[in-house]
């Protein structure tokens, strides 16, 4: 007979036919209402500045995603590394693309 590793986890209507417990679970739902509250205005402030930055320089908002994630994650090296490898994959297949010879 197979062993069962699954957590049993309390019905919600057991806890709250506790009122300590059904206090501490509203508590704990206020707390994440109120992160996610924050979570959406910020979230909209992002959009408005990837906004603002496409209206005053016209950068392509995937291009702005990209530096703003290779920024945040600070993988230079790892974006380094991936340009690189395309740079390789172009030479392979297309070996005269941005030579400077008119052959």
């Amino acid at each position: 007979m197979a062993k069962s590793n699954a957590k049993k986890y309390t019905d919600v209507a057991d806890i709250i036919a506790s009122k300590a417990n059904k206090v501490q679970l509203q508590t704990f739902v206020d707390e994440v209402i109120k992160a996610k509250e924050r979570i959406k205005l910020e979230s909209e402030h992002i959009k408005d500045v990837r906004e603002a930055a496409v209206d005053k320089l016209n950068i392509d908002p995937k291009r702005f995603n990209g530096l703003v994630k290779m920024f945040f994650n600070n993988d230079f090296l790892e974006t380094r590394s991936e340009c690189e490898d395309t740079i390789d994959v172009i030479d392979a297949f297309a070996p005269n693309v941005g030579s400077d010879s008119d052959e």
